[in-house]
């Protein structure tokens, strides 16, 4: 019998890192509902502590690649791409489930568009309701409104459009998406180092370069219980989140804009250390951090 995970279609590529119970999940639910794609599973492990990667040999057509140090997501993405034999690429996080067919909505209308970049599926919470997963690119006002008022407004058009809702953004979240494999390489896969955070909004921005468009496509779906990795370890998210930001404005933005985010990120923490004597010392090496970072 031919192994048809020999020469896969598509390869799934999911970054783990101690988060077993929802990894199971999500493997599970790629079985049930990924039906006639030939399919690949790539799975690196960041270096778990827990038992994250126990009983996954009960799952087929899985590769998996054991680090021995936490590489952050993008190098572990990149790591697991060099491994793919897909034409496409199935960026996915742990922490999701997939429902029904929406993998194969997804490359079936890649498929007829092929001025699509990147498509994705509407990402819902782990209580169903609506999450955004997709933005305009970053700056200071975009962060506000991303922050306070983009979930709120869309949670509203999605409810009225459903399926066929359709949004053309700058970037899409790494939660999940679906790419070929030639125009990942062709930007060079994630920037390397956005250790955490971010990264997907510089990796939407340089395809969308390469004169590509991205597109979040109402009729696929999927749950993500989100962050369910980093809340292990929030004092380490925080300050990787913190070091993405600076970083991006400084690759993206105005000299002006990475000042001002500094001055605002100063005030902030400023702010926190006197009133937050619990996590004092966190918030200081914060501080040390926004204080010493250069473009």
């Amino acid at each position: 019998m031919i192994d048809k995970s020999a020469n896969p279609e598509l390869s799934i590529i999911i970054v783990n890192y101690n988060s077993g119970k929802y990894l199971a999940k999500c493997l599970k639910s790629i079985k049930q509902n990924i039906k006639n794609i030939e399919y690949e599973i790539i799975i690196v492990d960041n270096n778990s502590t827990d038992d994250s990667i126990k009983g996954i040999e009960q799952y087929d057509k899985v590769n998996l690649i054991r680090e021995k140090k936490n590489h952050g997501f993008a190098k572990a993405n990149n790591i697991a791409v060099s491994h793919a034999k897909g034409r496409y690429l199935l960026i996915l996080n742990n922490d999701t489930i997939i429902f029904d067919d929406s993998i194969a909505k997804l490359l079936e209308h890649k498929k007829r568009e092929p001025e699509i970049g990147i498509i994705a599926p509407v990402i819902f919470y782990g209580d169903n309701s609506f999450q955004l997963s997709f933005g305009y690119d970053i700056n200071l006002f975009s962060e506000i409104i991303l922050k306070y008022f983009a979930e709120k407004y869309y949670k509203i058009i999605y409810k009225i459009r459903k399926d066929n809702f359709m949004k053309q953004p700058d970037w899409i979240s790494g939660a999940c998406f679906l790419i070929e494999k030639k125009v990942y390489e062709s930007v060079s896969g994630f920037d390397e180092r956005f250790f955490l955070y971010m990264e997907d909004a510089d990796f939407g921005r340089r395809v969308r370069e390469k004169g590509f468009k991205l597109l979040v496509y109402g009729k696929a779906k999927i749950i993500h219980y989100k962050g369910k990795s980093s809340s292990k370890n929030l004092s380490i998210s925080l300050v990787e989140s913190k070091k993405s930001q600076l970083y991006y404005y400084c690759k993206h933005n105005s000299k002006l804009s990475f000042v001002l985010l500094k001055l605002y990120l100063k005030l902030k923490f400023k702010i926190k250390y006197l009133s937050d004597k619990k996590n004092r010392k966190i918030i200081g090496k914060i501080l040390e951090i926004i204080d010493e970072y250069r473009c």
